[in-house]
C-alpha cells in the first residue's frame, strides 16, 4: 500500500475501486434480471474504507498527504457500479448495451392488423382469442422490463400489439411478458426464449 504513495501514481486507487466491475460484467453477459444483494455489494466495498481513510484523512498512519481528487474519484466510481447494478437488478443486465449488438436478440411486440390470421390465434397462455386483446394499460403493470423502443405506438382501431416468441407463436402482451417473468421457454413448444 505504501509502495502506491511512494510512487505517486496518481488515480491509481480509482482503479482499485473497481470491484463491483466484474459483478457487472457477469450480469451483462448472461442478460436478464439478476437480484441485487446490498448487503454483499456492501461488504465488498467495504474494503474501500482504507482508501477513504488513507486518502481523505490528513493525520494517517502513513503520514501521507490527503488527496482529496483521487477521493472523489474513489467514491464516485463506487457510487457509479452500485447505480449501474441496481439498474441492472430492476431494468435488465444489458440495460446499456443496444439491442442491435445484442447476440440472439429478438423484437417481441409487433402490432398485427385485426382479422388476419395471427389475430385470430388463441393465446396458448390465457385461451382468448387475440383480437380479443387484454388492454395495453392494463398490462403497463408487468411491462417496466420491456424495451421502450418495442411498444412503438398504442395500436389504432383495426390493428392490435401482441408478442411474438422467435418460434412464431403469438401472444397477448400481458400473458407472454407476465410468463417470461417467470419461465425462459415458449409456452407452446417449449424452445428457448432469448431475454428481452
Amino acid at each position: 500500500m505504501l509502495l502506491l504513495f511512494a510512487f505517486d501514481h496518481r488515480f491509481t486507487f480509482v482503479v482499485n475501486s473497481l470491484w463491483l466491475l466484474p459483478q457487472i460484467v457477469q450480469n451483462a453477459s448472461i442478460g436478464g434480471r439478476s437480484k441485487l444483494y446490498p448487503w454483499f455489494n456492501a461488504v465488498i466495498c467495504f474494503n474501500q474504507i482504507y482508501i477513504v481513510y488513507l486518502l481523505g484523512c490528513s493525520e494517517n498512519i502513513y503520514q501521507v498527504e490527503p488527496r482529496y481528487t483521487e477521493l472523489m474519484a474513489v467514491l464516485a466510481v463506487l457510487l457509479f457500479q452500485w447505480v449501474v447494478l441496481y439498474l441492472q437488478s430492476t431494468q435488465g443486465g444489458r440495460f446499456f448495451v443496444p439491442n442491435q449488438l445484442i447476440p440472439g436478440y429478438h423484437k417481441y411486440i409487433v402490432t398485427v392488423k385485426r382479422g388476419t390470421t395471427p389475430s385470430m390465434e388463441l393465446c396458448s397462455i390465457c385461451l382468448e382469442r387475440l383480437q380479443d386483446h387484454h388492454s395495453l394499460s392494463s398490462a403497463v403493470g408487468n411491462l417496466t422490463d420491456l424495451e421502450n423502443s418495442d411498444i412503438i405506438t398504442a395500436p389504432a382501431e383495426d390493428s392490435i400489439q401482441v408478442m411474438v416468441t422467435p418460434c412464431k407463436h403469438y401472444f397477448h402482451v400481458h400473458c407472454l411478458s407476465s410468463w417470461m417473468e417467470i419461465k425462459d421457454y415458449c409456452p407452446v413448444d417449449r424452445s428457448k426464449l432469448p431475454p428481452r
